[in-house]
């Protein structure tokens, strides 16, 4: 950020460092972006980023909030899994502890505890659902104000992480082993040499059957009141498959690769032109910037539904 203000240059970026797990660190120079009249667009990428943009979509039709619900579903139909992420952003996504947002004040919870069933879109159908670390919720709160906001996702490739933390693999704590030395079993498994796969090898994987496909899907559920009555409203986001990503652009080397950098793709449409200044998530955007980084991504094989109505 420092460098797009030395070139005068507009900004763009995926996520935050959350080095505290509830500041996005990059508002601290929200004074200087705005003094030199640039845009700095944070937090823009699948999730957070486009899940951000839905909760807005749907907020904004309510006259009182009660609850925000982010659910993510991440699933592997495979004979193994695979790491399709940085192993250790990975691992510390998953162990970091979710923050959630209780009556408009944060908190922390257990991470992967919580679980709860919830219904995806079709086909998906109904998944255990666990607290996650989400970084929406760091800046939607600014928006978002005096309601209840959490995130959640399930699919197998939560499945997974859930059976390595019962087993406590997840664990900082330090082990003793043979009176010789000490680790924790974190530690240890930042340590081992997991690979991502290439897009070549993904390729292969599917070929051979080993991956058969892979999925990655956003839910977002407002709860509030509309006019009084007490009301749902649901609005979904469906990423193309492993095998759809890959025959549109066979530089991918997975379903979460696609869907974060089309979204970054997708978000780069208000800086042809910019009318803000200073830092700002994609929940600030206004609903016409909203409406054509959506009309981007349907191009991009992204599939929103349309906001519906449903049980609370």
């Amino acid at each position: 950020m420092q460098a797009a203000l030395r070139v005068h240059a507009h900004y763009l970026d995926l996520a935050s460092e959350l080095s505290d797990l509830k500041t996005a660190e990059q508002f601290n120079l929200h004074d200087e972006f705005e003094r030199a009249g640039l845009f700095a667009l944070v937090n823009a990428g699948a999730a957070p980023g486009v899940t951000n943009m839905l909760v807005q979509d749907i907020a904004e039709h309510f006259d009182h909030l009660d609850h925000v619900k982010i659910r993510l579903l991440e699933h592997q139909d495979a004979e193994r899994f695979e790491f399709l992420w940085s192993v250790q952003t990975t691992l510390d996504d998953i162990a970091s502890p979710p923050l959630v947002i209780k009556k408009g004040k944060p908190q922390f919870v257990q991470p992967l505890c919580d679980e709860e069933w919830f219904e995806y879109p079709h086909p998906f159908g109904k998944h255990r659902a666990y607290n996650l670390y989400g970084d929406e919720l760091a800046t939607l709160p600014r928006y978002i104000q005096r309601c209840d906001i959490d995130c959640k996702s399930g699919g197998s490739d939560i499945e997974h992480a859930v059976l390595l933390s019962r087993i406590g693999l997840f664990s900082k704590e330090p082990v003793r082993i043979n009176d010789r030395c000490s680790v924790s079993p974190y530690e240890l498994l930042n340590h081992l040499k997991f690979e991502v796969p290439t897009p070549h090898q993904m390729k292969q994987y599917v070929k051979q059957g080993i991956v058969k496909d892979g999925f990655f899907v956003a839910v977002v559920c407002v709860q509030g009141k509309i006019k009084n009555r007490s009301v749902c409203l649901q609005k979904s986001v469906v990423f193309p498959s492993l095998r759809q990503a890959l025959r549109l652009c066979p530089q991918t080397s997975s379903y979460i690769a696609y869907a974060a950098g089309t979204a970054a793709y997708a978000f780069l449409s208000p800086f042809e032109r910019v009318i803000h200044a200073g830092v700002l998530p994609p929940e600030a955007l206004t609903m016409q910037e909203r409406r054509i980084v959506a009309r981007v991504l349907r191009a991009k094989a992204v599939r929103i539904t349309p906001f519906k109505e449903v049980r609370g």
